[in-house]
C-alpha cells in the first residue's frame, strides 16, 4: 500500500525549489510512495539547505525548531556537519536523481519502523546517530504494469526531419563576438544602429544592457559586420555602468545560441555524434522551450545520437539541435561516451508528468 509523505523545503530559493520538484515528481515512478511538498510546520521530512559554512550550533538550533520532523542536511555545504542524514549535492545545479530516489527509500523505510525525531532541548549537542549517505540506484521493488490497450489503428512512426547540409556558424552572428571576447578576456563594448547598446565583462563572467534579453533578438541574429565594437578599460566600464545591473554572461550565452541556431547543427557537428548531457542547464534556460523539459532528462541519462534523442523524446529534431548547439557552448555536451540507452520512448503517463513539471518550472523561475 502506498503511502503519501510530505516534505518541506527550507532555506531553497525559487530556482532551486523548481529544481527540486522537477526531480521529485521525475523520481516518483521509481518510488515506493508518494511525496508531498507542504508547510514545514507541517511536514514529516524537511530537507535543509545548507549555507557557507554553517556550522554545527547552527544546524542544532535549526533542529530544535522543527523536534517532529526528520531533518536533511542538503548541499555539499553540510558535508562536515555531524548529522543523520545527508545528501551531499550541488544547490546550484538539480539534484542527482539516482541519489534522491535511494535516499528517500532509506528515509521511507526509516518513517515506518519508527516515530519522527525528537530533541532534548537541554541536550542539543548529544551523540548524533551513525551518518547515513545514499547508495547507488537501485531497481525500484515497486514495479511499473504495462497495462496499455492498443489500438485497432497502430500508431504511425513519429517523423523527424532537420537540414543536414546546413549547418551554424557561430562567427556569422553576435556570437562570434562573445566568443572571441572570451578568447581575448578583452572588456567589449557593442553597439548598434538600432540603439542596442551592451558591455561584454569576460573576466567577472557578466555583460552590462539596459534591455533585458528578451529585447535582444534583433542582437543575437546580427551579423558582426552591423555590431561596432570596442575594447575598453575596466574604469570606462566603471564609469559607463554604474546605473546598469551585472548579468551572467551564460544568459547571453544561451540565448545568442538558440535563437540564431534555427534547427542547424554548428559547424563540426554531426547528427550521427554520441552525445550526453553531463549534467543539466540552469533551470531558467531549460523553461525556454516545453520540448526542453524532456530532451534534458533523456540526454542525461543516455548517450545517443540528435536523431535518436528526437525519435526517444518525439520531439521535433531542430528543437534538439538548438538545445544540443547552446548546451554545447556552455560546456555541457560530453561527447567522449559510447552509445547507450536506458531510457524507453515517452509514454502518455511520462508526457503529462514533463507537462506538469515545466508549468511548475515556469512559474517558479518568471521573473
Amino acid at each position: 500500500m502506498l503511502k503519501n509523505t510530505t516534505l518541506a523545503l527550507f532555506d531553497f530559493n525559487a530556482r532551486q525549489q523548481a529544481a527540486f520538484t522537477a526531480i521529485l515528481v521525475l523520481s516518483e515512478m521509481s518510488l515506493n510512495d508518494t511525496w508531498n511538498i507542504v508547510d514545514k510546520e507541517v511536514a514529516s521530512i524537511i530537507f535543509v539547505c545548507s549555507p557557507p559554512n554553517i556550522t554545527q550550533e547552527q544546524w542544532n538550533k535549526i533542529q530544535l525548531s522543527h523536534p517532529n520532523a526528520l531533518l536533511i542536511a542538503y548541499g555539499i555545504n553540510s558535508k562536515n556537519l555531524d548529522v543523520n542524514w545527508k545528501l551531499l549535492t550541488d544547490t546550484d545545479k538539480p539534484p542527482q536523481r539516482s541519489l534522491l530516489i535511494s535516499l528517500l527509500d532509506q528515509v521511507a523505510i526509516k518513517l515506518r519502523t519508527v516515530t519522527p525525531p525528537s530533541v532534548d532541548k537541554s541536550d542539543a549537542t548529544s551523540t548524533p546517530k551513525p551518518e547515513i549517505i545514499p547508495k547507488p540506484e537501485q531497481a525500484s521493488k515497486k514495479k511499473i504494469e504495462d497495462k496499455v490497450i492498443k489500438k485497432v489503428a497502430p500508431k504511425q512512426p513519429f517523423q523527424n526531419n532537420a537540414n543536414e547540409y546546413e549547418c551554424f556558424v557561430p562567427k556569422d552572428y553576435f556570437l562570434g563576438i562573445i566568443q572571441k571576447c572570451i578568447q581575448t578576456g578583452e572588456i567589449y563594448h557593442c553597439q548598434t544602429t538600432c540603439n542596442i547598446d551592451i558591455f561584454l565583462y569576460p573576466q567577472q563572467k557578466s555583460y552590462f544592457c539596459q534591455l533585458k534579453i528578451s529585447e535582444l533578438t534583433r542582437l543575437f541574429l546580427m551579423s558582426p559586420e552591423d555590431i561596432d565594437v570596442k575594447i575598453i578599460s575596466e574604469t570606462i566600464l566603471n564609469q559607463s555602468v554604474k546605473k546598469i545591473g551585472r548579468m551572467p554572461l551564460n544568459d547571453l550565452l544561451w540565448y545568442s545560441t538558440i535563437i540564431p541556431s534555427q534547427g542547424r547543427l554548428m559547424e563540426n557537428h554531426k547528427n550521427n555524434n554520441i552525445v550526453n548531457l553531463k549534467f543539466w542547464p540552469d533551470i531558467s534556460y531549460i523553461t525556454t522551450s516545453k520540448n526542453y523539459l524532456a530532451i534534458t532528462s533523456f540526454m542525461n541519462r543516455n548517450a545517443v545520437d540528435l536523431n535518436k534523442i528526437a525519435d526517444h523524446t518525439e520531439k521535433k529534431l531542430t528543437d534538439v539541435i538548438n538545445f544540443h548547439n547552446a548546451c554545447d557552448m556552455l560546456g555541457l555536451i560530453d561527447h567522449s561516451q559510447q552509445l547507450t540507452i536506458k531510457s524507453t520512448p515517452a509514454s502518455d503517463k511520462l508526457r503529462q508528468l514533463r507537462q506538469c513539471i515545466f508549468d511548475t518550472l515556469s512559474l517558479n523561475t518568471a521573473n
